[in-house]
């Protein structure tokens, strides 16, 4: 299944222009067909690397495997704990990110 965390966009059809053009998005509903609710929605495939105080940090495009994605994905969590662990003393992390590392099978635990 996917994970709960795991948001989509959502609003009105100027309100979801605005956050696409912000991240330089595209986005396209084709033409319907028979039913009404079956379409094809053409749109730019890139994830961003979100951190949890809601700031971009990266992005992947559609050409890179899950072998190229882990390794960046899990030097960003590193990098924020870093910037994080400078500003207040460690606390025990539940985040999105263990979510993630748990969601691909990554023991997120030490050895």
């Amino acid at each position: 299944g996917i994970n709960a965390e795991y948001g989509g966009l959502l609003g009105t059809e100027e309100q979801v222009d605005h956050v696409c053009n912000l991240y330089r998005c595209y986005r396209s509903k084709g033409q319907a067909y028979d039913d009404p609710n079956d379409y094809i929605l053409d749109h730019t495939v890139t994830q961003y690397i979100i951190d949890p105080d809601g700031k971009t940090v990266g992005y992947f495009m559609s050409n890179r495997g899950l072998e190229e994605r882990v390794p960046i994905l899990l030097d960003h969590v590193e990098k924020y704990r870093e910037h994080k662990e400078c500003d207040q003393t460690k606390t025990e992390d539940t985040s999105m990110f263990e979510g993630i590392k748990n969601f691909l099978g990554f023991n997120t635990t030490a050895a």
